[in-house]
């Protein structure tokens, strides 16, 4: 969960900014800021490296997902805390740990932050422009099976019913290879478009493989549904 603080003051406050999502590397080196164990004295500060970059885990009640791996020791307390490379810069937002698990703790990546904390100041929450389908890279199999031209695009494993997608007449089977002027590629490359340059209620051309052709379908993007408990 993240939240955007208003300090009302005559004061300036010194900041730090968020790194880019693609400047983060595997390897470089990182330090955990937070108050681990709630121990007295201040926070606590540790070091390691990046591990792994757009980790998924399944927990108990949800999917998280964008997440930067790291061995920097982070423990109860440390969630809400910065993960900083060293340019001072923001990697990640401090958020799992896996109990048992010896060196592996996990932040939420700039690549969900950066957009979530400009939604949270525009709009007062969380807006995600929404097409409503499951998506997979496309595997060289894949590719060879369908008689793609190349090894590209993002393959529709699942379209939710009345979404975007449905109305537009996308199909499971189905691969994206471009939205509005933008080649997709990646599923990472797909998500960084709808954070990035698209917004809800607008219209764009998705064009798709199908039936060993390529065609082009209209659709209108929606705000994604929010969970209900």
């Amino acid at each position: 969960d993240l939240a955007i603080l208003k300090v009302e003051s005559d004061e300036t406050f010194p900041t730090i900014p968020f790194a880019e999502p693609s400047t983060v590397r595997v390897g470089e080196w990182v330090i955990a800021i937070g108050n681990a164990l709630g121990l007295p004295g201040g926070p606590t500060v540790t070091l390691g490296v990046v591990g792994a970059l757009d980790r998924t885990l399944q927990t108990e009640f949800m999917s998280l997902s964008d997440l930067v791996q790291t061995d920097a020791a982070i423990n109860s307390g440390n969630s809400g805390g910065p993960l900083v490379n060293l340019k001072g810069e923001v990697v990640g937002i401090n958020t799992v740990i896996i109990t048992g698990a010896q060196g592996i703790g996990f932040s939420l990546g700039t690549f969900t932050a950066i957009p979530v904390t400009r939604s949270i100041l525009e709009f007062g929450r969380v807006i995600w422009p929404w097409l409503g389908v499951s998506v997979n890279d496309v595997s060289t199999q894949l590719a060879l099976e369908l008689e793609l031209p190349a090894r590209k695009g993002v393959h529709i494993v699942s379209v939710v019913a009345g979404s975007p997608a449905e109305k537009a007449g996308v199909q499971s089977g189905d691969v994206v290879l471009s939205m509005g002027d933008s080649d997709v590629n990646s599923v990472r490359e797909l998500q960084a478009l709808m954070r990035d340059r698209l917004i809800v209620g607008d219209q764009t051309t998705v064009r798709i493989w199908r039936d060993g052709s390529s065609k082009e379908l209209r659709v209108t993007l929606e705000e994604m549904p929010r969970e209900r408990s």
